[in-house]
């Protein structure tokens, strides 16, 4: 949510309009937050892959 190059209101906007997209925000995450933000990121997107798998 504060990264600088891209502005979340685009993902939020694509979020909104698609049942199957969900979006978890981090409001201090930036560019890379798969690097910094690991331990928060990996729990939302295995349960996000469980649920489309079952």
């Amino acid at each position: 949510m504060a990264d600088s190059w891209l502005e979340s209101s685009a993902a939020e906007t694509l979020a909104s309009q698609k049942p199957n997209i969900e979006l978890t925000p981090l409001p201090e995450a930036k560019h890379y937050p798969q690097e910094h933000w690991s331990a928060e990121i990996t729990p939302a997107i295995a349960n996000f892959l469980r649920r489309q798998v079952g």
